[in-house]
């Protein structure tokens, strides 16, 4: 887990990644993981609930690690599936 905190639009803003890796392509690689209880076919769908908390996700490390291209995905456990936003 990595806590961060950061200025956004005037707010301060407070969160904690998951996990964050480094890809052998040099990307950085956020993910997120969930324990949402989901159906395959409605994944899409649900996951663009969580596109505001993976953007914020982006930012901060994007602040952090500077021109570094930033990825991230969500990783729903009940189903083994990560899906990238």
């Amino acid at each position: 887990e990595i806590p961060f905190t950061m200025t956004e639009n005037g707010l301060i803003v407070n969160g904690i990644i998951d996990a964050l890796f480094r890809k052998p392509g040099g990307q950085l690689f956020i993910v997120d993981f969930k324990t949402d209880k989901i159906d395959n076919k409605d994944l899409k769908q649900y996951s663009l609930k969580y596109e505001q908390q993976l953007t914020l996700y982006k930012r901060a490390v994007q602040k952090i690690f500077k021109n570094q291209e930033v990825i991230s995905a969500l990783a729903y456990l009940g189903i083994d599936t990560l899906f990238e936003i």
